[in-house]
């Protein structure tokens, strides 16, 4: 594989996080609908939990931090390494069920 090519490549990934995230933070992407499509989707997959939560309406970094700590999720966690018992309660942590 040519530099060039791992260079678009990586920039189609970056592209593709950000859309992730814009949806996110428009609201056209729900917490639930994150981790549905996570399965299907290996970027968001493997994208950082933590960034795309706060990225979420009305929800800011320090109710998205506590709400880690106290489920005992690392804040490099990816969205894919989630169980679904943690998914649920973050979900009802943030209020968000």
């Amino acid at each position: 594989m040519s530099q060039a090519s791992v260079h678009q490549k990586a920039a189609a990934v970056r592209d593709h996080r950000e859309a992730i995230e814009a949806r996110v933070s428009d609201g056209t992407l729900t917490l639930h609908e994150l981790f549905e499509e996570s399965g299907a989707d290996p970027v968001l997959g493997e994208t950082k939990l933590l960034g795309l939560v706060e990225s979420i309406p009305d929800i800011g970094k320090v109710q998205t931090r506590r709400a880690f700590e106290a489920i005992g999720l690392a804040e490099t966690v990816r969205v894919a390494a989630t169980s679904p018992a943690q998914r649920l309660q973050l979900a009802e942590r943030l209020g968000l069920q």
